[in-house]
């Protein structure tokens, strides 16, 4: 007599990817929101706004020498460049789209990176509010659209910021690789070098535990190259060029009198708080940086580090803020697309301290701690809302702006 097998039964089962998006569906979700409406901020009208065409700045970047001879001829603001290269290889020069592209990538990448910072540091729901704040304000939304170099110094210090928080909270040496990668890349954007190396002395200690950890002789050799793989394109440049040595230091071939290098660093705050940055190309009229309610929350921000000087966050944030002012001060080429992101992490710090105060003034009334979150949502979106009236309506809109839309890209 045969053996009956046992009936097989298929019951249908999720697969390891379907399992994590059940589970992490909320996660999912706000990413998701936060990337549609990133992308729309950074690609709404992209190619006709201002009408016209190019400006002048634009137009000198779009005819600019490309691709690995351009590259080593000049490999500075070598991210902006790569990006550019590849978008004329595969769609050709000279379409207003290829020409600002960049610059939105790595305005979207300093959005990203600046979000999870302030994640790491002050949780959820403050990242989505201060990440709204800066990547619907005006001066993120005029550097990020416009197809210049100014986009690299918005990126630059949220990756630094980022990188550093997770070599510190991994010990893994593939991350010490990517990180070491991304050092590297950063180290092609003039003045840059000043913030690596105080990065670099913080994270010692990591360092060094990531040369022990090598015990194969390989992976020590590997550390190596991941470190030295982006020298030899600068050390070319060095030999060929020596005065652009000067240039990577994010200083210029000539100093000014002392007198033009305090108005420029005394027209920081001034254009910050009060007094805006006279280029119609660039921005509307004289209207300060940052809107009343982002004014309120840096000074918070800065009042919440004070109280904290002596954490490494409030030190490094100092520092930070002292090497971006005296690089603007002696550089005139170096804009303020590198302390603004510095601006608005201090912004967040600010709501978060706001919202840590309503929220322990009321911790067991569900009403009054909806209240005062709803109250800080509505002025950020007040906010937005003013930046974004600011950018896509009243600047492209301005006789002075469209003078300067004058270039075909052809």
């Amino acid at each position: 007599m045969t053996r009956r097998l046992p009936k097989l039964t298929f019951k249908p089962t999720f697969t390891t990817a379907n399992l994590w998006l059940r589970q992490n569906r909320n996660p999912v979700f706000l990413v998701g929101l936060f990337a549609v409406i990133v992308s729309s901020l950074l690609l709404r009208h992209l190619t006709s706004l201002p009408s016209g065409g190019l400006s002048s700045q634009e137009h000198q970047v779009a005819v600019t020498s490309i691709g690995w001879q351009g590259i080593i001829h000049d490999p500075f603001f070598l991210a902006v460049k790569l990006l550019r290269s590849v978008g004329f290889y595969f769609f050709g020069q000279g379409g207003i789209l290829v020409v600002r592209l960049p610059s939105v990538i790595m305005a979207a990448l300093a959005i990203v990176c600046l979000a999870a910072v302030v994640r790491l540091w002050h949780g959820t729901r403050v990242a989505i509010l201060s990440c709204l704040l800066f990547a619907a304000s005006a001066w993120t939304l005029h550097m990020g659209r416009y197809a210049s170099y100014d986009s690299s110094y918005l990126a630059a210090v949220p990756a630094l910021f980022l990188s550093q928080l997770v070599l510190k909270r991994s010990h893994k040496l593939r991350v010490v690789y990517l990180v070491l990668l991304v050092w590297g890349s950063l180290l092609f954007i003039p003045g840059m070098v000043w913030f690596i190396a105080v990065t670099s002395w913080q994270c010692r200690q990591e360092l060094i535990g990531a040369w022990r950890q090598s015990r194969a002789w390989w992976r020590k050799v590997l550390l190596v190259i991941v470190s030295a793989v982006w020298l030899p394109l600068l050390l070319t440049v060095f030999i060929k060029h020596p005065r652009t040595t000067l240039t990577w230091l994010g200083l210029p071939n000539h100093f000014d009198a002392v007198w033009p290098m305090l108005r420029r660093l005394g027209a920081i705050p001034e254009q910050l708080f009060a007094y805006g940055p006279n280029n119609p190309a660039q921005w509307l009229g004289h209207l300060p940086i940052l809107d009343s309610f982002s004014a309120v929350m840096v000074i918070l921000g800065i009042v919440f580090y004070l109280k904290h000087w002596r954490s490494s966050r409030a030190t490094q944030l100092a520092v930070f803020s002292v090497v971006a002012a005296m690089l603007i001060s002696l550089n005139p080429a170096i804009g303020l697309s590198l302390v603004v992101p510095i601006i608005y992490l201090l912004a967040a710090a600010g709501i978060a301290r706001l919202l840590r105060d309503w929220l322990q003034r009321f911790p067991s009334n569900p009403i009054m701690r909806a209240v005062g979150v709803g109250l800080i949502t509505a002025a950020v979106a007040i906010s937005c809302a003013y930046n974004l009236q600011h950018y896509f309506v009243a600047w492209p809109h301005n006789p002075a702006t469209k003078s300067h839309f004058t270039y075909y890209p052809y």
